[in-house]
Parts: C-alpha cells; sequence; structure tokens
C-alpha cells in the first residue's frame, strides 16, 4: 500500500502436462479448459489451494477467478459454502475477477459478490479502465478495490493521457469509497 505494507501476495495459475514440460500460463491453457467447459474445476483446484496455503501462512492472499465462474450457479454456491466453514481464512482471501467478465454478467458479478462478502472475502475487480464508461455502475456491489490494469500504470509518467486515465478511476474509485490499487508499479516514479 501508499505505506509499504504488503496487502497481499497474488496466486497465479500455472500448469504443467508433465514433469519434463515447462510451465503453461493461464492465457495458454484456460482457452482449452473454456472450450471443454471445463474452468469451473479450475477454480475450484485454485480456491482449494488457497486455502491450504492460508492454513500454513499468515499474509493475505489473493486469487482469481475466472470470468465464466460467476456465470455457474452450482459452482458459486460451493464456493461461500467452502469459504463459510473456514471464516478466519476467509478473511484473509481476495477474491478478484477481470472487469471485462464483471461487465458482460454484471447481475453474475452482483449475486457473486452477495455470497461471498458475507463469508468474509475481499471481492475486487482487476484489469480495470478498459470499460472506464461503465465503472459508476459498480457503486452499490460493496467491493473492496479495483486493480487498475498495468498497461495505463506502466507510462504514467512519460504519457499524460495514461496518467489521467489512472487519476480519474481512481478518483471514481474513491469517491464510491473503493480502495484502488495500480498494477505494474515498479519504480518510485509511479
Amino acid at each position: 500500500d501508499a505505506a509499504g505494507a504488503l496487502l497481499h501476495g497474488e496466486c497465479v495459475a500455472r500448469l504443467r502436462l508433465d514433469a519434463d514440460s515447462n510451465w503453461l500460463h493461464a492465457g495458454e491453457f484456460v482457452p482449452w479448459l473454456a472450450r471443454l467447459g471445463d474452468l469451473a474445476r479450475l477454480d475450484e483446484m485454485v480456491l482449494d489451494l488457497a486455502i491450504a496455503w492460508l492454513l500454513n501462512c499468515s499474509e493475505n492472499l489473493c486469487i482469481n477467478l475466472s470470468a465464466q465462474a460467476m456465470n455457474d450457479a452450482v459452482l458459486m454456491h460451493r464456493l461461500a459454502s467452502r469459504l463459510g466453514e473456514t471464516p478466519e481464512l476467509a478473511k484473509r482471501l481476495w477474491l478478484e475477477v477481470p472487469e471485462y467478465g464483471v461487465f458482460q454478467n454484471l447481475e453474475n458479478f452482483r449475486i457473486l459478490s452477495a455470497l461471498l462478502k458475507p463469508v468474509g472475502c475481499r471481492i475486487g475487480i482487476e484489469h480495470v479502465g478498459h470499460q472506464v464508461a461503465h465503472i459508476g455502475e459498480l457503486h452499490d456491489l460493496g467491493l473492496d478495490y479495483l486493480k487498475i490494469d498495468g498497461s495505463f500504470v506502466r507510462d504514467i509518467v512519460t504519457d499524460a493521457i495514461d496518467r489521467a486515465m489512472v487519476e480519474s478511476i481512481n478518483n471514481v474509485g474513491h469517491v464510491m469509497q473503493i480502495r484502488t490499487i495500480a498494477e505494474f508499479v515498479e519504480n518510485q516514479e509511479i
């Protein structure tokens, strides 16, 4: 945060096809899982691994849910039930969904928030800024944070348009009483 304290660690999904292969980034295997209709299984596995990690660590942890996760009512109820069993861990878990998925399915995101906020999770949206015209629609969701996409943050020192975008998102977030977090802050100038 601005004072230098760690907000959370972030756990990213990676997959290896076998012990000798390279690790695949989510962008390489999530489309396969989407085509196969198996993203819910990945989301559940990520949650299970996050809970296991939280049991052995004291820091907060952030995980990313797929944009499709909130369209699966059975999965959302299973996640809420699983987290409800471990409220002390749920309070240290930050869950985020990509901006494009939120605005494609705003009502389902509203349901996701309504299910997971009461168990103690922090709910956020990642890669914010590409649909800035719709950001006002988030005011009543009880969001904890917005993560401003790093593509806007990376060059704010030299790019006036990116700087204005980041400032605008930050200002709107603060008016809605939602914490804003910038991705890709890599030096003191930013």
